[in-house]
């Protein structure tokens, strides 16, 4: 699906907006990742706040559409920020677990 969305900008001749935004994409990504590996905040407190606010975003979107309005930039920049977060997240529990494994297995040779 990815591949045909992006076959038909390239074809429109948008190509470039579709490489600016996966580059945009890695960059935010791979610096979030790094920020959460060097920073010592544990982010795990946002376990069970990412998936409230995720519905409360889709039910706000649900909303708008069903009453007519338009929230695009605001629900963009909403959901920026909400799957930005589900990154820091997910980064910070995984560097976690894998401390965990490097700990688990020095021990084991250790002893």
């Amino acid at each position: 699906m990815t591949a045909t969305i992006c076959a038909v900008y390239a074809a429109h001749g948008l190509g470039q907006n579709v490489a600016v935004g996966a580059a945009i994409t890695l960059f935010v990504f791979v610096g979030l990742t790094i920020f959460v590996q060097m920073s010592d905040i544990d982010f795990s407190f946002m376990g069970l706040f990412l998936p409230v606010c995720l519905l409360v975003l889709i039910f706000w979107m649900m909303a708008l559409v069903i009453f007519g309005f338009s929230g695009g930039l605001l629900l963009g920049g909403i959901g920026v920020l909400l799957f930005s977060a589900f990154i820091i997240y997910d980064t910070c529990v995984l560097y976690t677990y894998i401390h965990m494994i490097y700990m688990y297995i020095y021990m084991y040779i250790n002893t």
